[in-house]
């Protein structure tokens, strides 16, 4: 209430008449409300009028809106005498009407934004005695209270911007969307049973902490002089940053050496002795083509006489004249000095073939000579200079093992649970700076990659357990991980709605899959160009919370974001694509707010991975134990529990259900009375048939119009057109016009949008969006799983376009689940020569297939990988250990 009245007190009278007492006389049942303000008011600057049956004339009330102030103890004077005057003339003057009668009121409203205070009150009231009609007091806190009852978004008007963007989170229930979709009461919170999560930067896990070795692979590294800026940048970053020199030599030693090795080069000696030396070289070049040709045709023309003209050379000459090739060929390839000598009689001195081994010899001397001249030059030239560098291994191999072991006691303390807040605050700091440096140093770019390298064993594990909420009540910046159904949007969504409840709110959550097509609309308008230009994250928390997006609202939001709390952005991998230059604007947003914490989620299976600075957390699958605890949680540790859980040991499945949103449908499915599914495809598979009819065959009820059959082709068309344009929400209209044109002429169009309505109500499959008032399929992955089924049925869909896209890779990991792709790997590297580009994708859906298939399909991809000069080494036996696998070590 506080903050209400104030808002509606700092309105401005007109503003506080027009804007808010109007529109709520109106939702009062008034029929006709009147402005009536300005200099010819006379007191009345509203006229409400309404029936109150049986009466036939109207009942009507003049209201005076006033603003008085908080004290109102100086408010007096002429502004006392200005009120009482201007009360009075409402009492006893009246206003004509349409028809030129006198409208006289019933009731006189001293209306004020303020709460009135007894003594004003007491003040007014005296001055109010004998007059024909009844003045009463309407002040802030009854107004208020009005509008909540009778016109409650009005107060949208009257919140502060920080509660418009954080109000919201309140209605964020624990999962409540996915209950809701397999129409299950059961409120089990997954976060009670664990809160696994390991960390990472960049591509850089910290699961490789417990497994990582680095090795020298040579201490001295030669650095080109137009390489050298951003080397030199990088040594200097590595000890700004993380403290450490990588090198024996400070920089300036090392510029000084190559300065003067670059003067030496750039002497007018050296540069004459350059010239000469490429001269000499040229002419070598000469005289050994013409050496080749001539051997060349000295080999052809004996071949010709000794197969065509046996009988015209005699088989020991023959046999000489090969000899003599041959040796000249040696002395050829070998550079040596020639002294040949021949046995020749004076009969062969006329035989041309003799006769041109003197050209030889002179070519081959005048070779050599050059050669013996050229040897000597080079070992005076000063070579063109490079920037020595010798690397300084011990230090990093010093460095590495400190992070391991201070990482590991960490942990340890973490999961002994002895560890401080302080203390998770420091260790979250130092772990963000200890793998933002591994990450450094393994990449690709760095200059270290000559230098040294890296060896992964796969023979530990690490789990960290700590909930994601106590890392982020550190106040670092975090991004959230997983893969899909892991729990990223519950755990975000329980977080907000947690500080929703107090007091002052400090979180906004915005859910970023639910602006796709806001954001589409937006860039429609005119002004959008130059508002998104700077204000991109500002105005999609604007469009997340239905306000509109201005220049005066993204200001406020922006002050709001100077005074500090916590945005969370969910969703990054859905948005990714229509809104590609979202993670500069991320940085960009960081930059210049340092005080506002940024959480954002997305899935791991991505190709900008690199791009996000902030720490990350990996939300990891459950263990055997926890997924037992939670099957025990949902069903009370009963008879269907032990059932369940002999069924996936039977069935050995527990690799396929390991993540929340899986166990939660599986619990479902099995509570209302369906056998424990196979593959993570099937447990979707097994829901989309019990919401489309199943489960009312259970209840012998029968409430949709269109058979099941028909209303799983509908979904699975539906689901394919939004994914194929990248959204994941659509108006009802748009959904009927494009499942229309899937269908073309097969069906009725009144069948096909009865199907839709089916799909919507009863069988819940499409749900209404309240956030982007459109409909969807709920969670992400169910889209996904109907798009894959899409994919397998039709053979019309090209698949090798869609494995270089990453808004595709989740849909095809389940595709990978039913399907065998061998083929696809061949395709893809005949299409385009080779499979690089679809590395991730392939990568991700090898580690999807079942365990029986995984081989073959892994042994085929780096087969294909090998010719098209991939790493193939990167891919170890550790794919096929199942359940046991140590979190996908190098991404």
């Amino acid at each position: 209430m506080g903050k209400i009245l104030e808002s509606l007190a700092a309105l401005g009278e007109d503003e506080f008449t027009k804007e808010i007492l109007k529109p709520l006389f109106e939702a009062m049942g008034y029929e006709r409300v009147e402005f009536n303000g300005g200099p010819y008011e006379k007191g009345k600057d509203l006229i409400a009028q309404r029936r109150i049956p049986p009466m036939k004339e109207m009942f009507v009330v003049y209201i005076q809106s006033k603003k008085i102030g908080t004290s109102q103890r100086t408010f007096d004077g002429a502004k006392f005498t200005s009120l009482v005057h201007q009360l009075r003339q409402c009492c006893t003057t009246t206003v004509k009407d349409n028809e030129g009668n006198d409208l006289k009121p019933n009731l006189v409203y001293l209306a004020c934004p303020e709460q009135i205070k007894t003594r004003f009150l007491d003040e007014v009231m005296s001055q109010m005695i004998g007059l024909p009609i009844e003045v009463r007091p309407y002040d802030g806190v009854q107004i208020i209270n009005d509008i909540r009852d009778y016109k409650p978004e009005l107060l949208e008007k009257l919140l502060p911007m920080g509660e418009k963007l954080t109000q919201y989170s309140t209605s964020l229930d624990n999962n409540e969307e996915l209950l809701q979709a397999l129409k299950s009461e059961n409120k089990v919170i997954f976060n009670d049973y664990y809160s696994d999560l390991s960390f990472f930067v960049g591509y850089f896990d910290s699961n490789l902490l417990l497994h990582l070795n680095v090795v020298l692979v040579k201490d001295k590294i030669n650095i080109f002089e137009d390489s050298w800026e951003v080397t030199r940048k990088e040594i200097l970053l590595l000890k700004e940053s993380y403290n450490i020199s990588v090198l024996t030599q400070d920089v300036s030693e090392i510029e000084s050496v190559f300065e003067k090795w670059k003067e030496d080069y750039e002497s007018i000696e050296n540069k004459s002795i350059i010239q000469e030396v490429d001269s000499i070289e040229k002419e070598i070049l000469d005289l050994n083509n013409r050496l080749q040709s001539k051997i060349k045709e000295q080999k052809e023309q004996l071949n010709f006489s000794g197969k065509i003209e046996r009988l015209s050379l005699e088989e020991n000459e023959y046999k000489r004249r090969s000899k003599i090739i041959s040796e000249i060929e040696y002395f050829y390839d070998s550079n040596k000095c020639v002294d040949l000598k021949f046995e020749i009689s004076k009969k062969e001195e006329s035989i041309v073939f003799y006769k041109e081994l003197d050209v030889f010899v002179d070519l081959l001397s005048k070779r050599n000579s050059l050669g013996e001249k050229l040897n000597f030059l080079k070992d005076k030239k000063v070579p063109a200079p490079l920037y020595n560098l010798e690397i300084d291994f011990k230090m990093i191999e010093d460095r590495v093992k400190s992070i391991r072991e201070k990482y590991l006691n960490g942990v340890v303390d973490i999961n002994d649970r002895v560890m401080s807040f302080l203390d998770l605050k420091d260790f979250l700091s130092e772990i963000e700076s200890s793998l933002s440096f591994l990450s450094h140093i393994r990449s690709s770019e760095s200059f270290l990659k000559e230098a040294i390298d890296f060896k992964v064993s796969a023979s530990g594990k690490d789990r960290v357990s700590i909930s994601p909420h106590d890392v982020f009540e550190t106040k670092h910046d975090i991004a959230i991980y997983g893969g899909a159904g892991v729990g990223k949007t519950t755990t975000l969504k329980m977080y907000a709605s947690r500080y929703a409840k107090k007091d002052k709110p400090e979180v906004i959550y915005v859910p970023l899959n639910s602006l796709v097509s806001k954001y589409s609309n937006f860039l429609k308008s005119n002004e959008s160009v130059n508002i998104l230009e700077s204000n991109l994250i500002a105005s999609l928390v604007l469009m997340s919370k239905s306000l509109i997006v201005n220049k005066e609202n993204i200001r406020e939001v922006n002050n709001i974001f100077s005074l500090g709390g916590t945005l969370i952005l969910d969703g990054l991998d859905e948005v990714y694509n229509t809104i590609p230059n979202i993670l500069l604007e991320i940085s960009s947003l960081k930059s210049k707010k340092p005080n506002l914490q940024l959480i954002v989620s997305s899935r791991d299976c991505v190709s900008y991975l690199k791009d996000i600075s902030f720490l990350g957390i990996t939300l990891l699958p459950f263990t055997k134990p926890q997924l037992i605890r939670f099957i025990n949680g949902w069903f009370g540790d009963g008879a269907q529990a032990n059932k369940l859980i002999s069924a996936i040991e039977k069935k050995d499945i527990f690799e396929n259900i390991r993540t929340p949103l899986l166990a939660t449908i599986t619990c479902s499915l099995v509570e209302k009375g369906i056998d424990a599914p196979s593959t993570e495809n099937e447990i979707y598979s097994q829901r989309l048939r019990l919401l489309t009819g199943d489960y009312d065959v259970h209840k012998k009820i029968n409430r949709q119009k269109n058979t099941s059959d028909m209303l799983r082709r509908c979904a699975k068309k539906i689901a394919f057109s939004m994914h194929r344009k990248g959204v994941r929400s659509m108006q009802k209209n748009e959904i009927i016009k494009y499942i229309k044109s899937d269908f073309g002429e097969s069906f009725n169009e009144k069948l096909l949008e009865s199907c839709v309505v089916d799909l919507i109500d009863p069988c819940n499959v499409i749900v209404y969006d309240s956030h982007s008032d459109s409909y969807t399929f709920g969670h992400f992955r169910y889209q996904e799983h109907l798009a894959s089924e899409e994919i397998s049925s039709n053979r019309e869909v090209d698949i090798l376009e869609l494995l270089f896209d990453d808004w595709w890779r989740g849909t095809l990991c389940l595709y990978a689940q039913e399907n065998d792709f061998c083929s696809l790997i061949e395709n893809c590297y005949n299409r385009y020569g080779s499979i690089k580009r679809a590395r991730i994708t392939l990568d991700a859906m090898i580690k999807n297939t079942t365990k029986s298939k995984r081989p073959r399909h892994l042994e085929i991809f780096n087969n294909y990988s090998s010719l098209s000069d991939f790493e193939a080494g990167i891919y170890k036996d550790s794919y096929l250990d199942g359940w046991d696998d140590p979190n996908d070590l190098i991404r």
